[in-house]
């Protein structure tokens, strides 16, 4: 980003789930009550290979798919969002960077609430980013 203003932003982590559907609607809706602009953000993980380059969760064709169709439902939403892809070994952290950069007031991010062992064993995002960002966030749960 160049300029030393950075845009005032709601941002929506992402991931083409049925969860980030369900919070990409409510970051829509808070964006226009808020009067905030809305960033949707990817991350694409990344994972170790062992001495070689890193391997990342999507391909750079269903990365784009994925905000492709994140941005056509904010637009079906009225919303005119920005789009921004990050990488990462810890999505939280790649997601929390990433909205610090856009200069964002507000996150908002699905879950899924998992349960039991599952919920420890593979930790959750949404927790981890309310735990460590410096502005509000929501978390959207899904049915």
């Amino acid at each position: 980003m160049s300029g030393s203003a950075k845009n005032v932003e709601l941002v929506c982590g992402i991931d083409g789930s049925p969860h980030a559907a369900i919070a990409i609607d409510l970051a829509c809706r808070l964006s226009k009550g808020l009067g905030l602009g809305l960033c949707l953000i990817a991350v694409n993980r990344l994972r170790s290979a062992g001495g070689y380059p890193d391997l990342r969760d999507w391909s750079e064709v269903e990365a784009r798919a994925i905000l492709r169709g994140a941005e056509d439902q904010a637009r079906r939403s009225g919303a005119a969002p920005r789009l921004m892809l990050a990488e990462g070994r810890d999505v939280a952290k790649a997601l929390l960077t990433a909205a610090e950069e856009v200069g964002a007031r507000h996150i908002v991010v699905g879950t899924g609430d998992p349960k039991g062992l599952g919920r420890l064993l593979m930790g959750s995002v949404a927790t981890a980013v309310a735990e460590q960002a410096h502005v509000s966030v929501t978390i959207a749960r899904g049915p």
